[in-house]
This record gives C-alpha cells, structure tokens and sequence, in this order.
C-alpha cells in the first residue's frame, strides 16, 4: 500500500504493509496523524504514520472488512462494515467494539 503523506508541510512516500491480504478501505484519523485500514484478513489496524508501525489492531468480524470510517460527531469512534453483514462501532478510548448491528446482507460502506 502506497501512501504519500504531508507532515509539516513535507510530503513522505509510505511503503505500508500492514495485512496480508487486500486493503479494501482506508481512512485518516485524529488529524491524518493516524490511518485506519480494512482489510479482507477481517481486521482493521490502526497505524502511526510517523512511526509507520501498527499501534492498535482490531478484530471481531467474521469475514472481510469492506469500509472504515469515522464517526465526525466523536473523535475517538469509528464504524465498519464487513461480508459477515454486520456494521460495527469501535472507541478507541476502550480500544474495542462497542455495538454491532445485523443486516441482511454483506455491507460495502456505511
């Protein structure tokens, strides 16, 4: 996954591999300090990019992970989709889902 980030007014090219299988989505966080990933491997992954390592991973899907975003209204939240046609929210404070709701068919965004 290349990623061409600006800190500072500078641009940096990032060689990121953070899964082993395909990145389905990605989404910048806690001001484009941080970049969440969804991947198919069922996990998301929470990754510094000043560091370019993977501080927080997150699992609970049963199947592939089709879109992350985040919740605007509170900072520390976000939601994701998956094939296991669930959606579900995640707190970064707790570093853990918080709530997931059923649907009836696999989800590609929320």
């Amino acid at each position: 996954m290349h990623i061409i980030s600006k800190v500072n007014n500078k641009e940096r090219f990032l060689n990121l591999r953070p899964h082993y299988k395909l990145v389905r989505d990605l989404s910048f966080f806690e001001n484009d300090s941080k970049l969440l990933t969804a991947s198919d491997d069922g996990s998301v992954k929470l990754i510094d990019i000043s560091s370019e390592k993977v501080v927080q991973i997150f699992e609970g899907h049963k199947a592939g992970v089709t879109s992350v975003n985040s919740y605007e209204k509170e900072g520390s939240v976000f939601l994701t989709t998956s094939f296991d046609k669930t959606v579900k929210i995640w707190d970064l404070r707790s570093r853990s889902c918080v709530g997931t709701a059923i649907t009836g068919s696999p989800l590609w965004d929320c």
